[in-house]
């Protein structure tokens, strides 16, 4: 889940620096070249040096974008289902006890 953070990130600050990314990485400058590397070696990213640095995320890195995104959705959906099945519950609890109507 790491990457995708990291890629979410890349994908809205493509130019950043080094200390810019260190700073939204919560980490140092030196460690963000670690983590693009590794990011790289994956093949989440690729990294072009024309008119200054700028990054962009592979077809492999938007899909994990992708399916991050869509698990975290499933994830609070699934919370709320539990949340309204509970509330649903009670409601018919209190019901049976004519506190409501």
């Amino acid at each position: 889940m790491r990457n995708a953070y990291y890629l979410r990130v890349l994908q809205q600050h493509p130019q950043a620096s080094n200390k810019e990314l260190a700073r939204l990485f919560s980490t140092t400058p030196e460690y963000v070249n670690v983590i693009l590397q590794r990011l790289k070696d994956k093949r989440l990213i690729t990294i072009s040096h024309r008119n200054g640095r700028k990054i962009k995320l592979t077809r492999q890195g938007e899909r994990l974008l992708e399916r991050s995104s869509v698990d975290k959705l499933t994830l609070h959906l699934n919370r709320l289902i539990t949340q309204l099945r509970e509330l649903n519950k009670n409601l018919r609890e209190l019901r049976k006890r004519k506190f409501v109507k």
